[in-house]
């Protein structure tokens, strides 16, 4: 599966993580969010989603009997609303990826955040907060 692209699917940036890669647990980072899911062998990145403007995102893992939680990830500086005011948030950081379909897209996430990637600029009102369209 092609790799998902944040601002609701309608952005540039890819997604850490795309549905159908190949996950194993390295730590206990998720420990709640992961009650009953398996703790040995690989799991499988069953959903993934952009939930803003910007590199904010959730993912659930599944060891084909179970479902985790949501397993949120977003970094300071890189997201909008509500998730901007939160530190970094990277529940995925207890696995790490033992497979996935599309090493290209993975590619360039790490490409254009290295290259400094940002959110786009918005023209706000200042009276009411909301975007002007030019």
């Amino acid at each position: 599966m092609t790799r998902l692209l944040n601002n609701w699917g309608m952005g540039d940036l890819p997604a850490p993580w795309a549905e159908d890669d190949v996950v194993r647990r390295v730590n206990d980072t998720a420990d709640d969010r992961l009650a009953g899911v398996g703790l040995h062998g690989d799991l499988v990145v069953c959903y993934a989603t952009s939930i803003g403007e910007g590199d904010e995102w959730y993912f659930r893992v599944t060891d084909g009997r179970r479902t985790s939680g949501r397993l949120h990830v977003g970094y300071v500086g890189r997201r909008t609303g509500r998730w901007a005011e939160v530190g970094d948030v990277d529940l995925m950081a207890a696995f790490e990826l033992v497979h996935t379909d599309d090493p290209d897209g993975l590619a360039l996430r790490d490409e254009m955040l290295a290259a400094g990637w940002a959110l786009p600029v918005r023209n706000l009102c200042d009276s009411c907060g909301q975007e002007v369209r030019q």
